[in-house]
């Protein structure tokens, strides 16, 4: 499993794919109904779903602990690697024992339905049904957020801006003084919204955060982008390219030199920043 999102009281469990683990994923819903957290909704992309009785024996078995509702996604990115039959069949087995889901993004199916959904297609098999370019419109309709492997996507997508432009923003990044929506990861870390790359311990989290354990973060929290420039710039960083399609892809290429050449404890999960794609757009 990946991530567990805490919301008052409730949370909701998302991945990768938490299905992957199935009796780890039904002992942590156990514990959570057992501590009186309700578990809002699992993400899925449904490729495990295979076998109809073994899904519906699974359902029934998260029935059972208190997870009502799974978050199904859908698009064509998933698609290239989970076929569109096995997330529909997913659905109807869910309504057969009064599993509530919901579809996420919720508007691709019509467009899944066009091609062959027994098998997975690479988005270029829609461009060429579709015509004109299919991945820069899935992209923006969709609405990434850039971050990780979605930077790739964003950059065919948006417009790009000077680096200079970027790196004068000293406004703190939003998402680090949000609370209203957060990732715990299984190794004991918190996310901070949207904001992937960074981490805290969650035992630093009751108290003032340490500019001495967390250098890169309070870089960011104070100085915003111009900030956290500043703090990699004295360690070395340069600019993979001279322009970016906001901050947060700046960011991103920041925090991958940091956890490269200057690991510190807010710079997580180097294979996070291993993106074989990042460098080619």
């Amino acid at each position: 499993m990946g991530w567990v999102t805490p919301h008052a009281g409730s949370c909701h469990i998302g991945g990768g794919e938490p299905f992957l683990k199935q009796d780890q994923l039904l002992a942590v819903c156990t514990l959570a109904r057992e501590y009186g957290i309700h578990i809002e909704y699992i993400e899925t992309n449904g490729s495990w779903n295979i076998k109809e009785e073994k899904t519906l024996q699974l359902l029934r078995k998260l029935l059972s602990v208190g997870v009502g509702c799974l978050l199904i996604s859908v698009d064509p990115f998933h698609n290239e690697y989970v076929p569109y039959q096995k997330q529909k069949s997913l659905i109807s087995l869910c309504r057969k024992v009064g599993m509530e889901t919901f579809v996420w993004p919720g508007n691709f199916g019509s467009d899944l339905s066009m091609l062959d959904t027994s098998v997975p297609h690479r988005i270029e098999e829609y461009d060429a049904f579709f015509g004109g370019n299919y991945k820069v419109d899935a992209t923006r309709s969709y609405g990434l957020n850039c971050n990780g492997r979605a930077i790739s996507l964003c950059r065919d997508a948006y417009e790009l801006h000077p680096f200079d432009q970027l790196v004068g923003a000293i406004s703190p990044c939003t998402p680090l003084v949000s609370t209203g929506h957060c990732h715990l990861d299984l190794y004991g870390h918190y996310i901070p919204p949207i904001c992937t790359g960074f981490v805290i311990d969650m035992e630093d989290l009751d108290a003032p955060i340490s500019p001495e354990k967390y250098p890169a973060l309070t870089a960011a929290y104070e100085g915003g982008m111009k900030g956290l420039y500043q703090y990699a710039r004295e360690l070395g960083f340069e600019p993979s390219r001279s322009t970016y399609v906001n901050r947060c892809d700046l960011c991103f290429d920041i925090k991958r030199y940091l956890c490269r050449e200057h690991p510190t404890a807010d710079i997580g999960y180097p294979s996070y920043f291993e993106q074989s794609d990042y460098d080619q757009n």
